[in-house]
């Protein structure tokens, strides 16, 4: 389990939890009793999870636990101790964190063509958030993310060329870290930081071992990301 925190303004923070592989399955098809076990291990409380679409829906949770199950890409709360999480095993978890307010996004590549991220900032500035401070958590690294030109393309158009990049045996790839930070920043992002190796830019890469990989090794395990406000 990898801890973090943000500011969440006066009197608030947010508090991150990233899972890793030795941390259990996190997927909500696992079975429910050892799901349960793996979420009371890495955030007890009551969890508001997501049936992912990789589109750019957003739920607004106004108790915790409320919207569990919903289809959607992101959850946005200002209610104190309410659990959002998302599951990965390669797209990039991203927590954000305004004033009195916390937001989670599933953020692969088709929900950002789709604009999940610009619409969860979008929902938190609608509920009073201005200040917005973004956590990038582990993700697919472009060394490991072959990718068809076409779909690269369209992620450009929407994003621009700093998502084009290289494999390591050179193939066309998708840079997913480059996509999500240029989209906060055209969102008007406060902060910008990553769950990577101490002193890096860049966020942990979920093709090494220590992370289920559905792109790397064809698994079907899940890590989860979490967040929830608390008063300080």
């Amino acid at each position: 389990m990898i801890r973090r925190s943000l500011p969440a303004g006066s009197g608030h923070v947010v508090r991150v939890r990233c899972s890793e592989r030795r941390d259990g399955d996190y997927s909500v098809h696992s079975d429910p009793e050892t799901l349960a076990r793996a979420r009371n291990f890495l955030a007890p409380g009551s969890w508001t999870w997501l049936q992912q679409v990789h589109g750019a829906s957003v739920v607004v949770v106004d108790a915790p636990g409320a919207r569990c199950g919903a289809s959607a890409d992101a959850s946005v709360t200002g209610c104190i101790d309410a659990v959002l999480s998302v599951q990965t095993a390669d797209c990039a978890s991203l927590v954000l964190a305004a004033e009195g307010l916390v937001g989670i996004v599933h953020a692969g590549w088709r929900g950002i063509v789709e604009g999940v991220i610009g619409a969860t900032f979008d929902v938190l500035r609608r509920l009073g958030g201005e200040e917005v401070h973004a956590l990038l958590g582990p993700c697919i690294a472009p060394a490991s993310y072959q990718f068809g030109r076409a779909d690269l393309d369209l992620v450009a158009a929407v994003v621009g060329d700093c998502v084009r990049s290289r494999t390591a045996d050179g193939s066309l790839a998708l840079d997913l870290p480059a996509a999500v930070s240029a989209q906060c920043n055209k969102a008007g992002v406060s902060s910008f930081s990553v769950v990577g190796p101490p002193d890096s830019a860049k966020p942990f890469d979920t093709a090494g071992s220590r992370w289920y990989s559905h792109r790397t090794r064809g698994e079907s395990e899940r890590q989860a990301t979490v967040a929830w406000l608390e008063k300080t």
